[in-house]
């Protein structure tokens, strides 16, 4: 143990600093087709300490009807000031999701993200893949942003399971509409309007002069089990018949007619046309019908051997179980499959109004599924399918100046690190506290030194603490080379280095408790007597808060 009076007589010298970020915009949107054009995965497994921040999501299990797996979870952040001055990125290319246990790292997709530099905020729509839900009690994941590296976080393609053929948020700027999933099947646009307002950040529109509509490319791939899914808006509902989506397979003489309603019913009805001219016709029931101007989530499902079902905003509205064999799909590349017209026999009864999102599965997703995702799309906001609790702890971080770490000495030597090159002066590190939780761990990352002789780099640096900025001590755990964290918690605490401020575990409960920290190195012998320094913004890190 080290008393600091005996190793320096010149004092310390604190240095309080501060990260501004400033956008020289009024405004920065970003969505889908800008983010990540290509469907290229992006992210990068990121280690909880490399975040700055962090907040605490709670899934609301009575929104959730049953246990799902691999779910994709829709959350909107509205006027979000904590994403604004934590995030690093003006793109939200630095923000993450992880378990409640911390250790695994959620795929997400970011739909829609505006960067409000006017109003200090952040508004974003974002998609997570949530490995396990239940609706046996509310479901705890972790949001972290603020990376200290500019790498894309986001994996679109991960959010979606491998059953998903064709995923579209319709938020696209331009050009073919583009799939989320793996498979890349971007829909071929015919006069559609792009980037209108919808209710997930943008969707598109289809407009009442009876010539727009979209081709969809994934029929090929489908199979005898199938889900579609709709969130729409009409604007007008033609007196005879509307046609939502029109499939067809010309080899197996099938017509796939998906949603047709007209304003004499109101209601969606799911129709086929089988071998010999045979119609199955499936109702959905008057009670839920389509009205106009309002989103309406439309799911349609069927297995070939058991049955064919419609729901309307998450109730299963129809299901018909006796026309076994003659829902079903034939996989053929001579497959015709329109969005938002029929196509048969020309160009007919076209759909006018917004769409905002648009899913296909080769398997027929549960009731519990079908529900899950409407009360998500209906109520993705704070306070309504989840509740967030902002960030956990702030701090005041003295020390660590945006400057050069100095190791001054000759071989064979312990030198301590001075942030002027003066050897009398130390560089310290003062965190205080305020928190209305307890910080559990902190971690401290240091990385090669950027020095003229290969001998001396990160295994050979200590780090000293205290709590008392009088006696100092060092921890247990060493730094290795190319860089990593050491932890310090209530088991690492050093004895006799102040009394240990994670009091019997608890973590720091005092509000304005502080933690010192200082970085010796050990010269080693051979080397000749230069100067071994670290790069405070590259090099040497503090994380803590998001240990809460």
């Amino acid at each position: 143990m080290k008393n600091k009076s005996q190793q320096h007589t010149a004092g310390a010298i604190l240095i309080c600093f501060m990260i501004l970020i400033v956008s020289a915009s009024t405004g920065f949107m970003v969505s889908k087709d800008t983010m990540h054009a290509s469907n290229t995965k992006f992210k990068t497994e990121a280690e909880i300490g490399d975040f700055n921040h962090s907040m605490t999501i709670t899934i609301n299990h009575s929104q959730v009807p049953g246990d799902l797996s691999d779910f994709p979870v829709l959350f909107n952040f509205t006027d979000n000031t904590d994403l604004f001055s934590g995030c690093i990125n003006d793109s939200g290319y630095d923000i993450a999701f992880f378990n409640s246990a911390k250790d695994t790292q959620f795929a997400h997709e970011i739909d829609y993200w505006n960067w409000d530099s006017g109003n200090s905020q952040v508004d974003a729509y974002i998609w997570v893949n949530v490995t396990s839900i239940t609706s046996a009690s509310d479901t705890i994941i972790y949001l972290y942003y603020g990376a200290n590296n500019t790498v894309n976080q986001e994996d679109p393609t991960g959010v979606w399971d491998n059953n998903y053929l064709g995923v579209y948020h319709l938020s696209d700027a331009s050009g073919s509409p583009q799939d989320s999933t793996s498979n890349n099947e971007d829909l071929s646009n015919t006069g559609c309007d792009y980037q209108e307002a919808g209710d997930i950040g943008y969707s598109m529109r289809w407009n009442v002069d009876n010539s727009d509509y979209m081709t969809c490319p994934i029929t090929s791939q489908m199979g005898n089990d199938w889900t579609y899914e709709f969130y729409i808006k009409p604007e007008t509902i033609n007196s005879t018949a509307t046609y939502l989506f029109y499939h067809e397979n010309s080899a197996g003489n099938i017509y796939q007619y998906g949603i047709i309603w007209s304003s004499s019913t109101g209601h969606t009805r799911l129709n086929a046309r089988t071998n010999g001219n045979t119609y199955c016709v499936l109702d959905g029931i008057n009670s839920h019908m389509i009205t106009t101007d309002v989103f309406t989530y439309l799911a349609y499902t069927g297995d070939e051997n058991s049955f064919a079902k419609i729901y309307t905003n998450g109730s299963n509205v129809a299901t018909n179980s006796s026309l076994e064999g003659n829902w079903e799909e034939h996989q053929t590349v001579t497959d015709r499959f329109d969005i938002g017209i029929n196509s048969w026999n020309g160009l007919s009864n076209f759909y006018n109004g917004w769409i905002d999102e648009i899913r296909f599965s080769n398997i027929a997703r549960s009731d519990n599924w079908i529900l899950t995702t409407y009360n998500n799309l209906n109520n993705c906001s704070e306070g309504g399918f989840f509740s967030l609790q902002g960030e956990a702890s702030t701090f005041t971080i003295k020390g660590l100046p945006n400057d050069i770490i100095t190791f001054s000495g000759l071989p064979n030597t312990i030198v301590f690190c001075n942030d002027t090159g003066d050897t009398n002066e130390w560089l310290e590190f003062n965190m205080s506290i305020n928190s209305t939780n307890n910080v559990t761990e902190i971690r401290v990352f240091m990385d090669d030194l950027n020095d003229t002789d290969a001998w001396v780099n990160a295994s050979n640096i200590t780090l000293w603490v205290s709590s008392d900025n009088s006696s100092y001590n060092y921890t247990a755990q060493t730094f290795s080379d190319g860089g990593s964290n050491i932890s310090i918690n209530a088991t690492t605490w050093p004895a006799d280095a102040g009394t240990n401020p994670f009091t019997n575990g608890a973590g720091l409960t005092d509000k304005n408790a502080s933690v010192w920290f200082i970085f010796s190195v050990s010269i080693p012998a051979g080397t000749d007597a230069y100067d071994y320094w670290s790069s405070a913004l590259n090099s040497c890190k503090i994380y803590a808060g998001h240990y809460v």
